[in-house]
Formats: structure tokens, sequence, C-alpha cells
């Protein structure tokens, strides 16, 4: 697939998920990098590196400029990036010109996977651990596989607003709002009584430049979502482990003690896992839902992309039955969830 392709098909993703200006940004890059030797050279370095996928090149490029802004090291680029309007040329040439002056800072952004943070995303998980304790009200561990910084461990401290239907959280931090099609699991007590993550790159908000990869990956005319993270930051404390998920998983299930429900979960992750860690991770999870009772019952929610263009599909298995259900879909960054199923509310 050529550069031009791949920065077209993220133009019409970003379209797609409500970031004009990256849409725009994209369409100028695909366009009109072949025109500039650093832009070139850069990008045929990524390409000969197998552990970057073209597909991400985009999002890694995007994240590089964007840091320039926030670091406000390229002033040319600040005065047209958002808020600030800007006409197609004037930000070409100031794109351009960055990568050309800055081809270092870029290339070393350049080596760094997406890392973000969306916790929208938190509001399936939410709606699927209540279904959980509907079933099995007893206090839980979670477990997060592809964590980033962890801000999807706080799911007792979102509140949920689902239209026609508001879930107070205790001590809250912020109200996630997503337009809510299909049924409502009723709210349940949440008691977490043990909280982890594990990432291969674990981002910690309170470093300062972990906090700028986080705001940077987040598109610069997507105010909300940057404020969620400045919102979401001091309250995350608990460490994410770093390592492969695959490895990390088996201890964590062995340590669920009698009388607790142990929920994982992942939000569009999978797809940055390697394809044995995959099929480790299942069989896992498999293995130790063998041994879960109802007074030590396990469950396994998955949010990722499947072939359907619309949105992530949302899975939730549960044990000591092991039964999988297609719980719904929802958009990739929580603007919407469709939730349903006909033996599963």
């Amino acid at each position: 697939m050529s550069f031009e392709t791949v920065f077209l098909e993220q133009a019409r993703v970003c379209a797609t998920l409500g970031s004009p200006f990256m849409s725009r940004l994209m369409r100028l890059i695909a366009q009109q990098y072949a025109e500039h030797p650093t832009c070139v050279k850069l990008f045929c370095e990524c390409n000969q590196d197998p552990g970057i996928t073209a597909g991400v090149l985009p999002l890694r490029l995007g994240a590089a400029l964007h840091a320039l802004v926030l670091e406000k090291i390229n002033h040319s680029l600040v005065e047209v990036y958002p808020p600030h309007p800007a006409s197609d040329e004037a930000l070409s040439n100031a794109v351009f010109s960055a990568i050309k002056s800055h081809e270092q800072f870029i290339r070393e952004w350049l080596k760094s996977p997406p890392q973000t943070n969306e916790v929208r995303r938190a509001a399936p998980i939410i709606a699927g651990l209540n279904s959980c304790l509907a079933r099995y009200p007893l206090p839980v561990m979670i477990s997060e596989l592809g964590a980033s910084a962890g801000f999807n461990l706080l799911l007792d401290r979102y509140s949920l607003d689902m239209g026609r239907n508001l879930q107070h959280a205790s001590k809250p931090i912020l109200t996630l709002s997503p337009e809510w099609m299909g049924l409502i699991p009723a709210q349940q007590p949440m008691h977490i009584t043990d909280r982890a993550g594990v990432d291969i790159n674990p981002l910690d908000p309170m470093d300062r430049s972990d906090y700028l990869r986080l705001l940077s990956y987040t598109w610069a005319d997507q105010c909300d979502r940057l404020d969620r993270i400045k919102s979401i930051a001091p309250h995350q404390i608990t460490p994410v482990d770093k390592g492969d998920a695959s490895q990390w998983l088996p201890n964590r299930l062995m340590a669920q003690p009698d009388q607790t429900l142990h929920f994982v979960f992942h939000t569009i992750a999978l797809q940055y896992f390697p394809q044995e860690s995959k099929e480790k991770i299942i069989k896992t999870l498999n293995d130790a839902g063998k041994t879960a009772t109802n007074t030590r019952p396990l469950a396994y929610m998955s949010m990722e992309a499947d072939d359907t263009l619309e949105g992530a599909k949302l899975t939730l298995q549960i044990w000591p039955k092991g039964t999988v259900y297609n719980v719904g879909r929802a958009d990739f960054h929580g603007r919407w969830v469709s939730w349903g199923h006909p033996n599963f509310g």
C-alpha cells in the first residue's frame, strides 16, 4: 500500500471520527509529501522498520507535529493549528517546513507506536461490568490489557449519562455521555478491591514526557478529549505494569481470591499485540475459566475492531459456563454505544 493511500485512508477515518482538521492534515500530506525530500526520507526509513506498520505512520507523524505545537517549539506551526484558522496552503507550508526543520525530533517520535487513552471507551466497559455484577454481586478485581496510562482502570470514578438514564459514580471525576442506543444494563453496586493494568510501553500521567505523549496523540481539534485527559491525569495513581500482556495475565488470574469477580478487559489494543500473544491470552483465559465458580467467576470483555467499519465489536465471555455474548458495538472513541443481546441486558 502506498504512503499516499495510507494517509488518504487515515483522512477518511479522521473525518468519520469527528476531526476535520486531522482529516485535512492527512489529505494534504498524502497529496504533497512526495515533493519534500525530508518527508520521503522519513517515510522510507519507517517502511524499512519491521516494527512500524504503514497503517500507523500517519498517527505517529500527526502526534509528532502536535507535540511541536503543544511544546511551542515551532511557532509557525502553532499559528496554523487549532484554534487558529488557516488556508490549505498556509497549513501545508508550515507542516512541511516543520518536518524539514525538526527532522530528528520527528524521527524519534516516529519510532514510538500510537499511545492514546480515550476514556470514553470506558462507557461500554462499565455497562459490561454492571451486567456481570447483576449475575455475580461480588467485590471486583479488574485487569486491563494494553492499559496505556491506566485511565480506564478508574471505572468506578466515572458517572454514565445515557440520555434516559444517569448512573452516578461515587466520588466522580467526570461524566461520560455517549449516545446510547438499545438496552441499558442496570447500575449495580461496584466495589473494586484490586485494579491493575499492563502495557508494553506504559505511560505515567505524572511524568511530563508521558503526559505530552498522551496529549499529542489526541487530535488537536478535539478539545473535549484533551480536556478529559487533563481532568483525569491527576487522579490516576495506579502504576501500569510494563510487559507483555500474555506473560502478565497468568499471575493476575492466579491471584484472584474467592468471593471475588475477576473482570479482564481491553479496548482497541489487540491490533498492536503480536499474534502469538493474542493466542496465548485466549488460551490462558480459557484454562482459567475451567476453574471458575459462582463464588469465583471470571469475565473477559473486548472492545476491538473487526471486519465491520461501523465502530468496534463488543464481546463478553463469562465463566464458569464460558458463554460468549456479542453485546453490541461502540464508536472507536466512545461517542456512541449500541448495546443489546436477547439473553443479556
